[in-house]
């Protein structure tokens, strides 16, 4: 199997990120099970492996929920779960709603199952629980007595409500409570048609600030605590106290991804970095005289591995907490290689410096697929054995088709946005010369606000439209750096 290797070259590393005309999903990464069952689906429903691989990755680690980890670095406390962020995209009627129907459907009927359990035994159980708890409280007489009832009372009331696996359309308000009936406060955050979560990310109820601070946090796995507001829209005292282990896939229109791209606040903020987003390539395909139906053993056994991961690791936390993976040597350098190429890509800049937030997360994600390859691979035996070398290859080969797809994105978006810079600053260096004031440095920061640097990555990445030439002022006088539009314009080979 071959895989891209992290090599420590700065060229090297522009080719690993740099956007492919020809880059399809690396299918034989992905272990037997998932590629069996990816593959299946696209014959079956005629879309690509770029939207059926991730959908499947992120099914999968829903399915672990917060009950495995394993550690980042050798001999250090620090630990990465196996939860995933994907934002797909894919055109109306391509097939996106019936590869997430059938990829999700064992995570469905879990949850059916819970509910079901919950309704005939859980929730009757609480209430009985909850009338004894009462009539001791009114008994009670000594504080720390009370305390501890109160404890108990606050516990069965947590069970009044049905326990949530999948969450579709929400706000953060509207989740904390389904987190916090989540064994580990694992929940997956799904949405085949994610038109409504996305106007909620952008901030559709808060007045155009965006709504992602909950799903920060829960990507990280971080403490998240949130006042609960009272009568009167009062804050009432009470604190939610949440570590939430949230997975994500949103299948959104294609106008909806770049709405998500073009956010600037969502990439500072640091949602975008985590969430590889990307446009699969689909097509509405033609219906071919022969169909290829759904591989049913393909579909029994990607069913029966999700249901024991669902069993033997997201359960466990409800009891026990994380169990830890073991990491072999091997693992560690070469996910430390793998990071030090974003790492130069970060101090580098090259040539996407607007998008230097992206290039932090794509050796977290490479952990995190890593993970999910592991358990994919050995199932219930995933704790007894180490994350091998060749695992963390295809995890890296994974994250790197990732990281490219996403980096398309935001360099198409990023390409429009220098297009009108250059449409702008070359308004001004003719609004200047028009008023025979000479087109420099100073006067363009001074006149319209264009900082030197600014200009400077302008005339770079548009060489053949603008140059900056030395003009000196007398025979004596200090030279002037001015700014000297040329013939060509973008999309005409300004670039």
């Amino acid at each position: 199997m071959s895989h891209a290797q992290p090599i420590p070259d700065r060229d090297a590393d522009l080719l690993m990120f740099s956007p492919r005309e020809n880059d399809p999903f690396p299918l034989e990464c992905l272990p037997p099970v998932m590629r069996v069952i990816v593959v299946s689906v696209c014959e079956s429903v005629l879309v690509p492996a770029a939207l059926a691989g991730p959908s499947a990755l992120a099914c999968h680690a829903a399915s672990l929920g917060a009950g495995l980890a394993m550690p980042t670095k050798p001999g250090s406390d620090r630990f990465t779960h196996g939860n995933l962020y994907f934002i797909a995209a894919a055109p109306s009627g391509s097939g996106k709603g019936e590869t997430y129907r059938i990829l999700a459907s064992p995570l469905e009927k879990w949850a059916e199952e819970e509910h079901e359990r919950w309704q005939k035994k859980v929730r009757p159980q609480a209430l009985a629980q909850l009338e004894v708890i009462r009539l001791k409280l009114e008994k009670a007489r000594k504080p720390e007595e009370k305390a501890d009832l109160i404890r108990q009372r606050d516990e069965q009331e947590l069970l009044l409500s049905p326990p949530c696996l999948l969450a579709g359309e929400f706000t953060s308000a509207a989740l904390v409570p389904r987190i916090q009936t989540a064994p580990g406060h694992a929940l997956a955050c799904f949405a085949p048609e994610s038109r409504e979560m996305v106007k909620i990310l952008l901030g559709i109820f808060r007045e155009g600030q965006s709504d992602d601070a909950l799903l920060i946090v829960g990507h990280t796995v971080e403490t998240y605590r949130r006042m609960r507001k009272g009568g009167a829209g009062k804050f009432d005292g009470d604190c939610h106290t949440l570590k939430p282990c949230l997975s994500l896939l949103w299948l959104a229109q294609p106008d909806q991804i770049r709405h998500i791209a073009e956010r600037d606040d969502l990439t500072s903020g640091g949602f975008s970095a985590r969430t590889p987003m990307f446009d699969t390539g689909t097509d509405c395909v033609e219906i071919p005289e022969i169909q290829i139906p759904l591989d049913k053993v393909a579909m029994a056994e990607w069913s029966s591995l999700i249901a024991a991961n669902l069993k033997s690791h997201r359960e466990r936390r409800r009891k026990e907490g994380p169990a830890l993976v073991k990491v072999a040597p091997e693992v560690f350098e070469l996910m430390r290689l793998f990071e030090n190429c974003s790492r130069r890509m970060r101090n580098f800049k090259g040539p996407w410096p607007a998008l230097i937030p992206m290039l932090s997360r794509w050796a977290d994600t490479a952990w995190r697929i890593a993970l999910n390859l592991h358990v994919a691979l050995h199932g219930e035996d995933a704790i007894s054995r180490p994350v091998s070398g060749e695992t963390a290859r295809d995890a890296i080969t994974l994250s790197q088709w990732l990281a490219r797809q996403t980096l398309a994105l935001h360099l198409d978006r990023q390409e429009r946005v220098d297009t009108d810079k250059l449409a702008k600053l070359s308004g001004a260096i003719r609004s200047l010369l028009g008023k025979g004031i000479p087109p420099s440095l100073s006067e363009l920061k001074k006149r319209h606000n264009f900082s030197g640097d600014e200009v400077e990555r302008l005339v770079r990445l548009f060489p053949k439209t603008l140059r900056i030439k030395e003009e000196r002022t007398g025979a004596r006088g200090p030279e002037t750096r001015l700014v000297e539009i040329l013939g060509a314009s973008p999309p005409d080979g300004g670039r």
